[in-house]
């Protein structure tokens, strides 16, 4: 019974938030202008379709090295953090971003990972740019 709730409830969940990927990739072109770019990246790291890729190119979200590693899913330090959403996505559900900031600096710690035992992936930001990155093993 659970697992069929489940089923049920999790496209509701992932369709009913207005910024959720789920919905932005259902959105007609036109309607793509009231999004975040950063809720585009969640979806286009989804799902990298035509119209998303025209909305941000129309934006000129993107300087031609970080659409290169976007393409590619991968990350390099500088690239700014809605490009490193575009490439690799946002942490999911068993992934966390923390922040802290001192002296003007803000720092983040993006942690992915697929499951509760699963190997992590560490993404450091420091003032909206990746600084460094790093695997560690599940425990």
């Amino acid at each position: 019974m659970l697992r069929k709730c489940a089923f049920v409830l999790l496209p509701l969940l992932v369709l009913g938030c207005a910024g959720s990927p789920g919905r932005v990739l259902l959105m007609k072109s036109d309607k793509l202008q009231a999004v975040s770019t950063f809720d585009l990246c969640k979806a286009y790291f989804l799902k990298p379709t035509a119209k998303l890729e025209l909305e941000l190119k129309e934006r000129n979200a993107f300087t031609a090295t970080e659409w290169s590693f976007i393409d590619q899913q991968k990350i390099y330090d500088g690239m700014r953090e809605v490009a490193l959403v575009c490439a690799w996505g946002h942490p999911g559900l068993f992934g966390t971003v923390s922040e802290s900031v001192a002296d003007e600096v803000v720092r983040k710690q993006w942690v992915y990972r697929a499951c509760p035992g699963c190997k992590a992936l560490y993404v450091y930001t420091e003032n909206g740019k990746v600084t460094s990155w790093q695997n560690v093993k599940a425990q």
